[in-house]
């Protein structure tokens, strides 16, 4: 595989907060109001100014009609369920967003308790200073805490390959807020990756929406579904420890993750290798998930690759 591929495959694939407020016009000055105002607000009231704001934005929710195909294919659900848990879908992104300011703009003890960490010497370990190290996640709980919240907590700075968002910088200022380095998927980016690995250091990758129609289809819910190959091709070139890891939600309003190794060993390359690989990845993803359907990003098109769904 040639780094134009790996770059090609990464492409298909997710004390600064205030810093450049000021430049971009008055779109950035629009933002930058929006989200100190949003930032005002105390973490435990989040759950309830989030449910507020669903019950107001029930007529604008949007790809509603999306959110349940999906999850009347995932779970065999009845109609009136599958809208039960569309709503709580819904507001569960509502609150993952408006955490989000929070995050940028309180100090790193405040955001410490937040988030627990179960075998978070996984991402420490003496195999990861001599291969490198992949922290896989997926849209699930507050994805963004997840890497701030390990980065920190392991003394270790991950490189967060991100799409351009047109929101001025802030959450890749939120995402550099510890240390933390992101960059732009690009041709450039994969050379950047390449040197995080061969130099010990972690790479941090969502891998878990729609990819494009040529990527490798593993069994996700039950469904024939394409998952991002970007992740299995540097893993089976590059053998670096592969870590995988989500920011689940408790009972009481903070997160917990458990890291586990996504063992690949066995795995030599190739077009088999890299479905094998992802196929651990989604079962893991899935088992997640299945703790908690809400926490999931369900409001996009999962299955548009997918004969089996039709969204029309």
């Amino acid at each position: 595989m040639t780094e134009t591929r790996a770059s090609s495959a990464i492409d298909r694939v997710s004390d600064r907060p205030d810093r450049g407020w000021e430049r971009g016009g008055p779109g950035a000055l629009l933002w930058g109001l929006s989200f100190r105002t949003l930032a005002l607000f105390r973490w435990e009231a989040i759950p309830r100014v989030a449910a507020v704001l669903s019950r107001l934005l029930t007529p604008f929710r949007f790809r509603r009609k999306v959110a349940r195909i999906n999850l009347l294919r995932a779970f065999d659900l009845p109609e009136q369920e599958a809208h039960r848990l569309e709503r709580q879908a819904f507001r569960n992104l509502l609150r993952v967003y408006l955490e989000m300011p929070f995050l940028a703009r309180r100090d790193p003890e405040e955001i410490d308790p937040l988030m627990t960490i179960d075998n978070l010497d996984l991402l420490t370990a003496p195999e990861i200073r001599r291969r490198g190290g992949l922290l896989l996640s997926g849209h699930l709980g507050n994805w963004e805490l997840l890497a701030l919240g390990a980065a920190r907590a392991s003394n270790q700075e991950f490189l967060i390959p991100v799409k351009q968002q047109n929101d001025h910088g802030f959450m890749n200022r939120l995402r550099e807020r510890f240390g933390n380095r992101t960059t732009d998927l690009s041709d450039r980016s994969m050379l950047q990756i390449m040197r995080t690995l061969a130099d010990g250091g972690m790479v941090a990758l969502l891998a878990d929406q729609s990819p494009g129609p040529r990527d490798p289809i593993v069994s996700f819910f039950g469904l024939p579904t394409r998952f991002f190959s970007g992740p299995a091709r540097l893993a089976l070139r590059y053998r670096p420890e592969v870590i995988v890891g989500f920011a689940e939600r408790t009972d009481a309003g903070v997160y917990h993750t458990t890291l586990r190794t996504l063992r690949y060993d066995d795995l030599e390359g190739g077009a088999d290798a890299e479905q094998q690989f992802m196929q651990r990845y989604a079962d893991i993803l899935q088992n997640a998930i299945e703790r908690n359907p809400a926490a999931w990003v369900w409001h996009h098109r999962r299955w548009k690759h997918s004969p089996e769904v039709s969204y029309e």
